[in-house]
């Protein structure tokens, strides 16, 4: 083989592996569009609850009815039944949560619909373990370790007041199941006052 042989086999094999890299890095783009998409700025609409225990499944029964109504672009929904530390996974990356879960309170009337911020937790929502942290901890412990959360105001909870969080059963009690429409118009109050700021 003489030098033009040569230097022709080497500009072809430059030449594939230029194109092996170019795709390597075109793949590599494609997969983190996802990742991309992410972070763009948007809102979380997160029903909280297990929906076999009574009125604890209120939150998702909140966001089930959530789906057929119109929302702006970025506005996403998801079901979750954890509490703590765990929560902040679902939560992280988002620049608005709100929140929808049942609160059981001394002397709450059931039925009845609470706005509310972290704040006004002291008790971990739907924790696993009386050893979570509370809500409002597990935010700041997330913060110091550095994950995407937002930052409290940011977070709204509407809270629907509950009467029977143990009883195994699909079927919530009248006036919690009543409840529903009118938590379906607080969160959406809430998703327009967010999307004029």
């Amino acid at each position: 083989m003489n030098d033009r042989d040569e230097n022709r086999k080497r500009t072809n094999n430059g030449r594939k592996s230029q194109t092996r890299c170019s795709s390597f890095v075109f793949g590599l783009l494609e997969s983190l569009a996802p990742l991309q998409k992410r972070n763009m700025k948007k809102t979380l609409i997160l029903g909280m609850g297990n929906p076999i225990l009574t009125d604890d499944g209120v939150g998702i029964h909140v966001v089930r009815a959530l789906r057929a109504r119109t929302l702006p672009p970025g506005v996403l929904f998801a079901e979750a039944g954890i509490g703590g530390l765990r929560l902040l996974e679902e939560i992280a990356g988002y620049e608005r949560v709100i929140l929808v879960d049942a609160i059981l309170t001394p002397g709450g009337q059931t039925g009845e619909i609470c706005l509310l911020q972290p704040r006004d937790l002291r008790m971990s929502l739907h924790s696993g373990s009386a050893h979570d942290l509370s809500f409002t901890a597990a935010l700041e412990l997330g913060r110091e370790l550095g994950m995407d959360i937002p930052e409290d105001p940011h977070i709204k909870i509407v809270a629907i007041q509950v009467e029977d969080v143990q009883t195994l059963g699909e079927k919530m009690t009248p006036a919690v199941e009543a409840s529903i429409s009118g938590a379906v118009e607080a969160v959406m109050k809430i998703v327009k006052e967010e999307e004029s700021c």
